[in-house]
């Protein structure tokens, strides 16, 4: 086993807004076994993810970074020897992520919206952010999630760090595709979780939603190339729901009118059959009820996003953000300093 002094540097970055806490994920990062000399970790305080987490990276030293959000527990103490022991025997890799899971002690409601995450008809390929599917693999955007991610210093030094005229998401993606392209490997392990609760009310997480799909628009504006049409059914599906009524008042055959409405019982079916295997994985009636009605709260409100994306973005604001506007206040500390408090 290598020596305290041989070990690598690591630094834990993580943006918060002006008066946010960090405690979990500090607490979480102190139990880690791991030199606590070997580890500084990188608070930055702002209102801008991307220039947050710029300013965070001119100000790390270690050589691989962690990134967390605020409130991330991290369950298991050799975290951090599982990551480096990965990019030890492959300097090719970039960067190494893994699910982020609901707590059990989250509530039902909480519970339902990760459930919600984790099923293949609200999510598609995204939900293995969410849930631990399959063996360690080379993965993509789809599957990495920042708030559980790790990446060498190095590599996205060289990469350019963050796009700045990302501010409302996605910015991960973009910079992960630009690791990609460079030819580096890019690393999902189910077998490496963090836990980060849920939104704890409906209002909070159809917002979540929104924003989501307000910044996947702001993601194809930006990057045109990126654009990959399963991303629009939402939005197909709120069009379709729309026409619903004036096509069930047109003066049409009763049959054109059941075609009319067959999408609707087909997604019908597919919500039952996602919410029966909600129930095989989470074992709760309460929670599986919840689920099954979620799933259009999801997909409209991450339509309603894409419609407010389309038109603050794509007509009347355009989609740079000006990011030197924003002021980032960093603070850099060692994880043993027991003055380190929520800022």
């Amino acid at each position: 086993m290598a020596s305290a002094k041989q070990l690598p540097k690591i630094s834990f970055l993580i943006p918060i807004p002006p008066g946010g806490e960090y405690q979990l994920s500090l607490d979480s990062i102190r139990r880690q076994d791991y030199p606590a000399a070997k580890i500084e970790i990188v608070v930055c305080v702002g209102r801008h993810r991307s220039v947050q987490r710029n300013e965070g990276l001119n100000r790390c030293s270690g050589d691989f970074i962690f990134f967390l959000d605020n409130d991330v527990i991290i369950p298991d103490e050799k975290y951090v020897r599982k990551h480096l022991a990965m990019y030890a025997a492959d300097p090719r890799i970039a960067t190494i992520g893994g699910p982020s899971l609901t707590p059990a002690s989250d509530t039902r409601l909480q519970r339902a919206f990760g459930q919600i995450f984790q099923s293949s008809f609200a999510t598609a390929g995204i939900r293995a952010r969410y849930m631990s599917i399959g063996e360690r693999r080379d993965s993509n955007e789809r599957e990495l999630i920042l708030c559980n991610q790790s990446m060498r210093t190095s590599a996205v030094r060289k990469a350019g760090g963050f796009n700045t005229n990302f501010h409302s998401g996605n910015e991960e993606n973009e910079l992960i595709n630009r690791l990609a392209a460079d030819g580096n490997r890019l690393i999902y392990d189910p077998d490496i979780p963090v836990y980060r609760s849920q939104r704890s009310s409906l209002r909070q997480f159809s917002n979540q939603i929104a924003k989501y799909g307000k910044s996947r628009v702001e993601h194809f504006l930006i990057k045109p190339h990126a654009f990959e049409m399963i991303f629009l059914a939402p939005l197909a599906f709120a069009l379709y729901l729309l026409s619903l009524p004036l096509a069930m008042l047109l003066p049409v055959a009763p049959l054109w009118k059941w075609l009319y409405a067959a999408p609707l019982a087909l997604y019908s079916a597919l919500a039952f059959w996602s919410a029966g295997a909600a129930l095989g994985r989470c074992q709760s009636a309460a929670v599986t009820l919840l689920t099954l009605l979620l799933y259009p709260v999801h997909h409209l409100s991450y339509a309603l996003g894409m419609v407010y994306g389309l038109l603050r973005y794509g007509i009347f604001r355009g989609i740079y953000h000006e990011p030197e506007r924003y002021r980032v206040d960093v603070r850099v500390f060692n994880p043993r300093n027991a003055d380190a408090r929520p800022l």
